[in-house]
């Protein structure tokens, strides 16, 4: 009888862990298992104009999203903020 009453934090607190990926996998299932393919040709195209007008403006509003180390932003960035701000 006391060691039931040992795990119940273990137990909540892996109970929160599965939770917390349940949350995760049916938010991100629609981009991980879709099929769709993601065009990105107004991005290429503003990207184009960016470079054509390499003013004080364009220096000021950078915008170079290939420059962006992706899995650090997620795994760093994205989803601690949503495990911080989200998923209280």
């Amino acid at each position: 009888m006391v060691l039931c009453h040992a795990l119940d934090g273990l137990y909540t607190d892996l109970s929160r862990k599965l939770q917390i990926g349940t949350l995760f996998s049916d938010l991100f299932k629609h981009y991980s298992l879709s099929k769709a393919i993601y065009d990105d040709s107004n991005l290429k195209n503003l990207l184009n104009i960016y470079k054509e007008n390499a003013d004080d403006e364009a220096q000021v509003f950078f915008l170079n999203p290939s420059s962006i180390n992706w899995k650090d932003y997620y795994m760093n960035t994205h989803l601690p903020g949503l495990v911080k701000y989200a998923i209280k």
